[in-house]
């Protein structure tokens, strides 16, 4: 090894394909900012904002989590691709338990409470959904 070669530059562990990376990154980011977006705007209009400070709170609101979602996603995707594992199927008492949730948030809660719980189902689910797409490229492409 090259003494004078940085460590972040050698090559350890198997190689992540650019099309997987770029499936990880698009479906995080691409499709969190979708989900942002739409509950945020529902959100606004169901609260009845009527002042640029609501949507500025909104926009907050959603924003801070979006970035960290998108953040431990692509950092989990990564760490998936590295490894060359595979998701093992999500049970299904996670289903029950966030529409449970979902539900109890939607008879229950306001307006802002039941827009943000469908945001945060969201964010998992395009965690998931965007580490599955790109392990499955990467599997289709190594064969």
């Amino acid at each position: 090894m090259n003494p004078y070669r940085p460590p972040s530059t050698s090559a350890s562990g198997p190689c992540v394909s650019l099309g997987a990376i770029v499936i990880l990154w698009a479906g995080n980011i691409g499709l969190g900012c979708l989900a942002a977006v739409l509950c945020g705007l529902s959100c606004y209009i169901d609260i009845a904002g009527n002042a640029k400070d609501d949507l500025v709170a909104v926009g907050i609101m959603f924003g801070v989590p979006f970035l960290f979602f998108a953040c431990i996603g692509i950092s989990a995707g990564m760490t998936q691709l590295r490894r060359g594992s595979k998701l093992d199927q999500v049970p299904t008492s996670v289903y029950v338990v966030a529409l449970t949730a979902l539900t109890g948030a939607s008879l229950f809660g306001n307006s802002l409470l039941r827009w943000f719980s469908i945001f945060l189902i969201c964010c998992f689910a395009t965690m998931t959904l965007s580490i599955r797409l790109a392990i499955r490229y990467q599997c289709v492409e190594d064969e």
